[in-house]
């Protein structure tokens, strides 16, 4: 509805704008949201956003109307932590996933949530979504980790994603979709300024061989996101991680959601998370080639048969060598004196538990930094 303001925050929502944004959604045009309640959730995920779950009750009462939905909106002390530029980035991932549940949605080839209402102000920095509740289903956990035979699910989804979008003339169509490389410049430049930090904080956490890595991949680094945004191309979510996902939603077995990195590039880069970060336990060199094996599998079934599976593996490893300098430049912004809690304990699992170094060892992925010099 052209002229609704867009609210601040879960604290801003009134029983009539929740009216007006419902009829305006076009799903629920005479409903009226007489009262509700807005509890702040998901603060222990780490999400770009603030998350509530709105519980509503109208009157008169109406039984196809949704009892609870999700609202989203910009975290207010984004401001205080980024400088301008990194700000600016953030207001255009609001934008772009308001508009990637407008004109995508429904039709992406992976369950999302049902989108009730978006609107952005990018230029303002602000944006809100009103999305079902994807409760009862259950989210992923990306610290507990998951099966073997969850990360199969994911895998085989996000393949037929992948399918489906595979060097579709829609994805050009799409002009506020971009390319994964238009980070390359700002990313390479990033960890060229974070590597100093993070050695002098976390020399003493990491191996040397990860550290010999890092050092040699800042010359090189925008290259990666070049390299991974080549054809064939498709569309990834760029953020799929568990704390992204639901398993056992009403009509599937999994749904994806927190969609701001969406973006066009190689499926390496979704794939990444999925085979070398979420299942647990097992023989993982077996489970990784299974899923690794499942998921060409699965875009040739959906009709993709000019990539090889020597290309995929070779994506894997750039895409697990840009997880590599992604993580510099995160933990060095970041101030380990005020973790607590569950982003704690994903902290120190991740140094602890080293499964991206030996990952990277696995797959011999310093080899590629010559390639990409």
């Amino acid at each position: 509805m052209p002229g609704l303001p867009i609210p601040a925050g879960p604290e801003a929502l009134t029983p009539e704008w929740l009216t007006l944004a419902l009829r305006a959604g076009g799903s629920q045009p005479r409903l009226t949201v007489e009262s509700f309640t807005a509890d702040t959730v998901g603060q222990e995920y780490g999400f770009t956003g603030r998350l509530a779950r709105v519980c509503l009750r109208y009157e008169p009462a109406d039984e196809q109307a949704p009892p609870s939905l999700v609202a989203k909106f910009p975290d207010p002390t984004a401001a205080q932590r980024e400088d301008a530029e990194r700000l600016r980035l953030r207001h255009q991932r609001f934008e772009r996933e308001v508009l990637f549940y407008q004109q995508i949605g429904a039709d992406a080839g992976i369950r999302v949530p049902r989108l009730y209402y978006g609107d952005v102000d990018a230029a303002a920095g602000a944006f809100v979504l009103l999305l079902e509740d994807l409760a009862p289903g259950r989210q992923g956990d990306a610290f507990a980790g998951c099966s073997p035979e969850e990360a199969g699910i994911i895998v085989e989804r996000i393949a037929k994603f992948h399918a489906k979008w595979w060097e579709h003339p829609d994805l050009s169509r799409f002009t506020w979709l971009p390319a994964w490389s238009a980070t390359a410049t700002g990313a390479q430049a990033r960890l060229q300024r974070s590597l100093p930090l993070f050695v002098t904080k976390l020399e003493h956490r990491v191996p040397k061989h990860y550290l010999d890595l890092v050092q040699a991949l800042s010359s090189c680094y925008g290259r990666l996101f070049e390299e991974l945004s080549r054809p064939p191309l498709t569309m990834v979510h760029a953020d799929l991680h568990l704390d992204n996902v639901f398993f056992d939603v009403a009509d599937a077995p999994l749904a994806v959601f927190d969609w701001q990195g969406v973006a066009r590039a190689r499926g390496a880069v979704d794939l990444r998370d999925a085979v070398f970060h979420m299942p647990s336990g097992g023989d993982r060199p077996a489970i990784e080639t299974d899923l690794l094996r499942r998921y060409h599998e699965t875009l040739r079934a959906g009709g993709v048969t000019d990539y090889s599976f020597d290309e995929l593996m070779r994506d894997c490893r750039l895409a697990l060598l840009q997880r590599a300098g992604g993580h510099v430049n995160g933990f060095a912004a970041m101030d380990f004196d005020a973790l607590a809690g569950r982003e704690l304990q994903m902290v120190n699992a991740f140094f602890e538990e080293g499964r991206l170094f030996a990952a990277l060892l696995a797959y011999d992925v310093a080899a590629l930094i010559e390639e990409l010099r």
